[in-house]
């Protein structure tokens, strides 16, 4: 279907408030265990990928997530009761 672009995606996110020290450690780790042979296979086994990023990316993918299904939310008409 042209224009259809659903991904769905897994991340870590820490609360409000860690320090940026801890932040970039748990990253720098992350992105090191998706180098992991043994990780790549499992995630593999479920049709998966393992990519790092940086803090960066991570949050604009983020933004960019959130605009675009508030707009297919709006437009469906969907409510949360």
């Amino acid at each position: 279907m042209p224009g259809y672009d659903v991904t769905v995606w897994t991340g870590v996110i820490a609360p409000v408030g860690v320090p940026p020290a801890i932040i970039a450690k748990l990253n720098a780790e992350i992105n090191k265990a998706c180098t992991s042979p043994t990780l790549l296979e499992k995630f593999a086994t479920f049709g998966n990928t393992c990519l790092g990023s940086t803090l960066a990316e991570f949050s604009e993918l983020i933004k960019k997530e959130t605009v675009k299904w508030a707009d297919v939310v709006k437009r469906s008409g969907a409510k949360a009761d």
